[in-house]
């Protein structure tokens, strides 16, 4: 939904769909992401916060399964998700993706 520039963030095509507004602080031209309130209805926003917390429960990964696709159906058996937003396995593929995101090499789960 966003990509890391050097110096700050910027609206990927899919967050601009979301309703990401892209800004600049004024004072050193630092870009960044404005998101609209209606993003916190969102329920992929909304069930990744959720995962992030631990607070899902076997009752609703069941729910997911028997309604989504085979992307959702990976994402449910994700439990993880990573600073650019990949959805992985285990806490060390987080830590692997974070990685290789902070050191802004392009790579895909």
């Amino acid at each position: 939904m966003v990509n890391k520039e050097r110096n700050g963030w910027l609206p990927t095509k899919r967050g601009i769909g979301f309703g990401a507004v892209q800004k600049t602080y004024p004072q050193d031209n630092t870009p960044y992401v404005l998101w609209p309130e209606s993003i916190l209805t969102n329920q992929v926003f909304l069930a990744t916060i959720e995962s992030l917390k631990g607070d899902n429960s076997e009752q609703s990964k069941t729910e997911v399964n028997t309604k989504l696709g085979f992307r959702e159906k990976f994402r449910a058996s994700a439990q993880h998700r990573t600073t650019d937003g990949h959805f992985v396995r285990s806490k060390a593929e987080v830590l692997i993706d974070n990685w290789l995101y902070m050191a802004e090499l392009v790579h895909a789960y």
